[in-house]
C-alpha cells in the first residue's frame, strides 16, 4: 500500500488495532471502532506502545461517530458467522442470526463515505458469501474480490465494495 498521507482511514472491528496502526504508520489519519471495550483498550495500548496517534472509539459500527465524519478508506474485519452473539466478546465472531451486522453495516455506510472511498472487507468461505452479497446489493453496493488465498483448507478473501452511482 502506498503512503496514505492525509487520508482518513477507519478500521471497523479493530480488535488489537492492527489495521489502524498499519494505516497510521503509512501516514493516514487513522480512527478505529470496536463494540468490545477490551478491544478498545487493547487497540489504544498498542497504538501508544508504537507511538502512533489513533482515535479509538467504543462503537457498534458507526453509532458513536460524528455524523459529519467521512473516510477515504474503510478497513473491515467483520464477524461473519450466522448466530447471535451471547456477549461483547462474541461480537467478534457472530453477525446475528440473519447477518444483521451486515444489514446495519451496508445501511449506515453511505453516511460515512464519498464517491472515491475504498472499502475493503476481509471474509472467509466459512460465511454465507451469497447472503452478504445480497445484503450489499439491496443497499446498492457492488463487490469484487481483490485478493484470495487458500490456507489450511480455508479460503480467505478481501472484497472491495463501492456504492452504485
Amino acid at each position: 500500500m502506498a503512503a496514505l498521507v492525509r487520508e482518513m482511514v477507519l478500521d471497523i472491528g479493530t480488535g488489537s488495532g492492527l489495521l489502524a496502526m498499519f494505516a497510521a504508520k503509512k501516514g493516514a489519519t487513522s480512527s478505529a471502532v470496536d463494540i468490545n471495550p477490551l478491544a478498545v483498550k487493547t487497540a489504544q495500548a498498542n497504538a501508544a506502545a508504537n507511538n502512533l496517534s489513533i482515535k479509538v472509539i467504543e462503537s457498534d459500527l458507526f453509532d458513536q461517530l460524528p455524523k459529519s465524519a467521512t473516510f477515504d478508506y474503510l478497513l473491515i474485519n467483520p464477524p461473519y458467522f450466522a448466530a447471535n452473539p451471547k456477549d461483547k466478546a462474541a461480537h467478534a465472531f457472530f453477525a446475528g442470526e440473519n447477518l444483521e451486522y451486515f444489514e446495519k453495516l451496508f445501511r449506515q455506510m453511505p453516511g460515512y463515505i464519498h464517491a472515491n472511498s475504498t472499502i475493503w472487507v476481509i471474509l472467509s468461505d466459512d460465511c454465507d458469501l451469497e447472503k452478504i452479497q445480497e445484503i450489499a446489493q439491496k443497499n446498492e453496493f457492488l463487490q469484487k474480490t481483490i485478493f484470495e488465498k487458500t490456507k489450511w483448507a480455508k479460503r480467505m478473501l478481501i472484497l472491495e465494495y463501492w456504492k452504485e452511482s
